[in-house]
């Protein structure tokens, strides 16, 4: 796939002139210009290149802080958490325990992070409508 306009934005935002280099990974192998959610423009050569240039080690280092889909997919990211951990595990040399055990450990903190929503919709009625006008 080549890099969109989109994904091309994404890239010279949040590398600057060194998001030339990730759209080079791209035209080197166009695998890598999959997008890692459908309607959002990250892609797969930021994960080559969080690992690599940036030493990410988890996929959280991945999905947090190097993409920051944590924060901007609907999803958190959980949607492309295999397709990453996968990658990762081609880059890093992580066998198949460690990559499940990776996925594991991001999903976790995902559900810790959405726990609030539960938590307030499991309060009473009353508690939760006088935390709303608070």
């Amino acid at each position: 796939e080549a890099v969109t306009i989109e994904t091309a934005r994404l890239l010279a935002n949040t590398y600057g002139m060194r998001g030339l280099e990730v759209a080079r990974l791209v035209r080197q192998d166009p695998a890598l210009g999959q997008r890692l959610v459908p309607d959002r423009p990250e892609i797969l050569a930021q994960v080559d290149w969080a690992v690599r240039e940036e030493f990410a080690a988890t996929i959280s280092d991945v999905l947090t802080r190097r993409t920051q889909l944590f924060y901007k997919d609907w999803d958190q990211g959980l949607g492309c958490a295999e397709l990453v951990a996968t990658r990762m595990a081609t880059l890093i040399g992580w066998d198949e325990d460690t990559r499940a055990q990776m996925v594991a450990q991001y999903s976790a903190q995902v559900g810790t992070s959405r726990q609030w929503r539960d938590d307030r919709a499991h309060q009473p009625e009353e508690v939760a409508a006088r935390g709303a006008t608070e």
